[in-house]
């Protein structure tokens, strides 16, 4: 029951928020363009728009609901309800990750498609993932929806164009390797190119993301109550 209360809660916002509803189809309508009037470049701009997709918009979103929520002391109440912090993220990132990952999937039908599916998808999932704990993160970590959106549009515009910027700067190609989205990007080009280095860099971002929410959801919640 306190899931499904949660989940109505969280439709409700993405529903009533026109911003976030149209953050949904940015990219992959940038994507399409790029990839129609440049067909012989096609593969290069979809892992392009679609790595800054799976990055930028989860990103944004899970901060964005999370912070208002938070500054409609929300939290508070979840608090005294007895919502664990694993609940609180499961709940609100389904949502987030099944709209992502469902818009992205559109990339697939592009004109000029020849990526492989399965690296695709694989690393779509991996980047929402990632990209939902950090904006969670984010919005918890700040005072209110004003301070969150100050704070995570640097973040998402660092982990969302960097991996762009990479393709024409060496120097920059190699500090962006300690950048999760950079693997991401590289992870949806070609599966097997993912080494050791690689999974570790993954494996300890997800591991750092989930501590730091979970301090922040309880911080937040001493905070408020």
């Amino acid at each position: 029951m306190k899931a499904l209360a949660l989940f109505q809660i969280q439709l409700k916002d993405i529903l009533k928020n026109l911003q976030v509803c149209l953050l949904f189809f940015v990219f992959p309508v940038i994507g399409f363009v790029m990839s129609s009037s440049m067909q012989d470049q096609s593969s290069f701009f979809i892992s392009v728009f679609a790595t800054m997709h799976v990055v930028f918009t989860p990103m944004m979103t899970m901060s964005t609901i999370l912070a208002e929520q938070k500054e409609q002391k929300i939290i508070r109440n979840l608090a005294y309800a007895g919502v664990p912090s694993s609940l609180y993220l499961l709940v609100h990132g389904v949502l987030v990750c099944f709209l992502t990952c469902f818009t992205a999937c559109l990339f697939l039908v592009f004109p000029g498609f020849s990526l492989d599916v399965i690296p695709f998808l694989t690393a779509v999932f991996t980047g929402v993932i990632l990209s939902i704990l950090l904006g969670g993160c984010i919005a918890l970590s700040t005072s209110s929806l004003s301070s969150s959106n100050a704070v995570v549009m640097p973040f998402a515009m660092l982990f969302s164009f960097v991996p762009m910027l990479a393709n024409f700067n060496e120097h920059l190609d190699n500090i962006s390797n300690i950048l999760y989205s950079k693997q991401v990007s590289i992870m949806m080009n070609n599966l097997h190119q993912i080494n050791f280095l690689s999974s570790l860099i993954l494996v300890f971002t997800a591991l750092l993301l989930i501590i730091w929410f979970y301090l922040a959801y309880h911080k937040s919640m001493k905070a408020d109550v």
